[in-house]
């Protein structure tokens, strides 16, 4: 079990960003809407709690940990796999890295902290709502699109690695009969346990008769 743990580690990795991509595109398809069909003021105070809460969640720690994760785990297939899995590990990180990570720091986290500091029922917040609704949401859709595209990237990986794994098993597999078949007993070797027992049984009465 021990060597497919790359195939559960892609498993992994594409869950976490799957579920990274549902989050976000909760966000830009209903939720920021929503936030922005109230009051400026109500939909701002909203949102500073949001984001006051997001940071303490597993959410955010997800966000950064995939990043340099998927840059090892990257690292890792280059040296060892071959063909579309090495492919697919590197880009995966690629892909996740300027439209997830690096978006969230340079991108939303700045817009956010941004608005914090203003007061809910202030005009200049009232003013800055409506373009941070737009450009923060138009910012969440690249996300969404990245985490997403990740995860198939992973998935894609994990069934890559599946079948490579048993393409090995048969490889193995049809060297042991190619051994097996140039065994001097190899006609025993292939008998079903059953027949086995009952060649031993009947060898054993052949010597007995013979003792006899």
């Amino acid at each position: 079990m021990m060597h497919d743990w790359p195939l559960y580690f892609c498993l992994f990795l594409a869950l976490w960003s799957a579920v990274i991509g549902g989050v976000f595109s909760a966000f830009s398809e209903f939720i920021m809407a929503g936030l922005l069909r109230t009051a400026p003021s109500g939909g701002i105070e909203a949102m500073q709690h949001i984001n006051r809460t997001v940071i303490r969640t597993q959410f955010v720690a997800g966000i950064l940990l995939i990043a340099p994760l998927s840059v090892l785990f990257a690292i890792y297939g280059l040296s060892a796999f071959e063909g579309p899995a090495r492919s697919l590990l590197v880009l995966a990180p690629i892909v996740y890295l300027p439209t997830v990570f690096l978006m969230t720091m340079f991108g939303n986290v700045p817009m956010n902290n941004k608005l914090e500091r203003l007061d809910h029922t202030s005009a200049e917040a009232k003013a800055y709502w409506a373009k941070y609704g737009r450009d923060w949401t138009r910012l969440n859709h690249i996300r969404s699109v990245g985490s997403i595209v990740t995860a198939l990237l992973y998935i894609m990986a994990a069934v890559t690695l599946a079948a490579n794994a048993d393409t090995d098993r048969d490889h193995n597999l049809a060297n042991a009969i190619s051994i097996e078949e140039g065994h001097p007993d190899s006609w025993r070797l292939k008998l079903a346990p059953q027949e086995q027992f009952c060649h031993r049984v009947v060898s054993a009465i052949g010597h007995a008769d013979a003792y006899g």
